[in-house]
């Protein structure tokens, strides 16, 4: 039987299942020891869909915060315990190519911090888009540096050296 619904190929959100509080805290400290924190990717599908669940607990706070939703006491003390373990309240659903370049540029920065170096991995597990963001800038400067069209400024480039960013990947290591 044929529909005559168009086919969306990507729905535009993921459903988060239905999982108790304990299992939730246990797959964010599951997120935290295997990356080291809970800047939770929103299109982290893992662990029953922790992106979209750590969306619906930001977008949740952020109206308790601002005063447009009422969330009772049980859940004020279930925001404690995620703020407890480092969760910041700031996972927001993105579209493709939403985040600037000085957000990636500054998420960038904090990877090198934690991890020493800018080689971040094309399939960067805790965030998808920044490996390939880097990727996108080592390809930007190849045509930059040929003279070509490029989305990447000298001041970029200059920015991404200044912080070590290499523009030949290495193979793994």
């Amino acid at each position: 039987e044929f529909s005559t619904t168009p086919h969306r190929t990507r729905p535009e959100r993921r459903s988060v299942p239905d999982v108790d509080w304990s299992t939730r805290m246990q797959q964010m400290e599951a997120f935290l020891s295997e990356m080291g924190h809970l800047r939770v990717d929103p299109n982290y599908f893992m662990y029953s869909n922790l992106g979209g669940w750590a969306v619906k607990m930001s977008e949740l706070h952020q109206s308790w915060q601002e005063g447009r939703e009422y969330v009772p006491p049980e859940m004020v003390e279930k925001f404690n315990q995620l703020s407890a373990m480092g969760f910041g309240f700031d996972v927001f659903p993105t579209r493709r190519g939403e985040r600037s370049w000085e957000d990636s540029f500054g998420l960038l920065l904090q990877y090198r911090q934690e991890t020493g170096s800018c080689r971040v991995p094309h399939h960067y597990k805790a965030d998808f888009r920044l490996g390939s963001w880097v990727a996108v800038q080592r390809k930007d400067y190849k045509l930059l540096a040929a003279g070509k069209p490029s989305r990447l400024t000298h001041d970029r480039a200059r920015r991404l050296e200044s912080i070590g960013f290499e523009w030949v990947a290495r193979q793994r290591e």
